[in-house]
């Protein structure tokens, strides 16, 4: 399965948190804006689906709305957090340093979070054969 934006995204950027020396403060702040900026055209482009965000998923298992309805909410977080994390990096100083270790933490989230829906996507259009007769 080939990776998404997004998770390309989110995987340069934890690079460049991993890296050695640590890039500058005020190019974490400008990557995690793009980051965002990506996240933004993604779920935007998720949540604008013909028939609304995983209509596919739930037509063919109405199962699923509560683990879709779960994952929709977290779009809005993830944009909030993102949103924040730009502020206290761009701010500086000890706030700005702490920030940059809480985003890894967001990294990964998002990471599992985009790991979720393709989770949910397979699920709904495997076909359980079953250990037959």
């Amino acid at each position: 399965m080939q990776e998404s934006t997004l998770v390309s995204s989110v995987r340069h950027l934890r690079a460049r948190l991993d890296s050695s020396p640590p890039c500058a403060l005020a190019e974490l702040a400008q990557e995690t804006a793009e980051l965002l900026s990506q996240a933004n055209d993604t779920f935007t482009d998720e949540e604008q689906e013909d028939g609304g965000y995983m209509s596919e998923v739930l037509a063919e298992r109405p199962a699923f709305r509560r683990r879709a309805c779960a994952l929709a909410a977290q779009h809005d977080q993830f944009r909030a957090h993102l949103l924040l994390a730009i502020e206290q990096l761009s701010a500086g100083g000890p706030i700005a340093r702490a920030t940059g270790d809480q985003l890894g933490e967001l990294l990964d989230e998002l990471e599992a979070h985009q790991e979720a829906e393709r989770e949910v996507w397979t699920s709904a259009f495997t076909i359980d054969l079953g250990a037959g007769d």
